[in-house]
C-alpha cells in the first residue's frame, strides 16, 4: 500500500549509508557534503552529540546518527563524511552536520515509489521516517531532517549556543 497523503514524498534525495543501511534525505534539506574532519568535543552534551566544528566563521553542532539510531560506534574511515544540513524549529533554522559512514549518490524518488513508515504503536517513534523506499531489494528510509532530533533536543543545542 502506498502513502495517500496530499504531501508529496517524490523529489530528489541524498543517498547516504551507516553500515548497511541506506538513508534518503531531501536534497533542499542539506547545505553541503564535506569529508570528516577533527571534531571539537564539548563537555556536558549528550551523547549523540559529537561536539563542533567551525564552518568558515560558524560553529556548528555534529550529530552522531548512529547513536541516535542505536547502533554501534565504528571509528571513521576514508568514506566517512559530514552532511551539513538545515533544520526548521519552531523558532528558527539551525545548521547541524551529521556524520555518516558514506554518501551514495542523489536519487530521484516518485511518489510511488514511497511506501509508508510501519507502526510498532505508541510506545516507538517513527516520526523521523517520511516513508520507504524499496528497489531492486534495496531498502532506504526516507528520512525527515527537522524530525530527528525533537524539539526540546534542539533548543538545547541553541541554548548551549553550540
Amino acid at each position: 500500500m502506498k502513502i495517500k497523503t496530499s504531501e508529496s514524498l517524490g523529489g530528489k534525495y541524498l543517498s547516504f549509508s551507516l553500515g548497511n543501511e541506506q538513508y534518503g534525505l531531501s536534497v533542499l534539506a542539506v547545505q553541503e557534503i564535506m569529508q570528516f574532519i577533527d571534531i571539537t568535543a564539548m563537555p556536558n552534551v549528550p551523547e549523540y552529540i559529537r561536539g563542533v566544528i567551525n564552518l568558515r566563521g560558524h560553529v556548528i553542532p555534529i550529530i552522531e546518527l548512529r547513536a541516535i539510531f542505536g547502533m554501534t560506534k565504528i571509528e571513521e574511515g576514508e568514506r566517512t563524511c559530514i552532511i551539513v544540513v538545515q533544520v526548521q524549529t519552531q523558532e528558527q533554522m539551525v545548521t547541524l552536520g551529521l556524520v555518516v559512514d558514506q554518501v551514495n549518490d542523489v536519487q530521484n524518488v516518485q511518489d510511488n515509489e514511497v511506501e509508508p513508515p510501519p507502526t510498532f504503536g505508541h510506545s516507538i517513534n517513527t516520526s523521523y521516517i517520511k516513508g520507504i523506499r524499496t528497489i531492486n531489494n534495496q531498502v532506504t528510509l526516507l528520512l525527515d531532517i527537522d524530525n530527528i532530533l525533537n524539539e526540546s533536543d534542539l533548543i538545547a543545542i541553541q541554548a548551549k549556543n553550540i
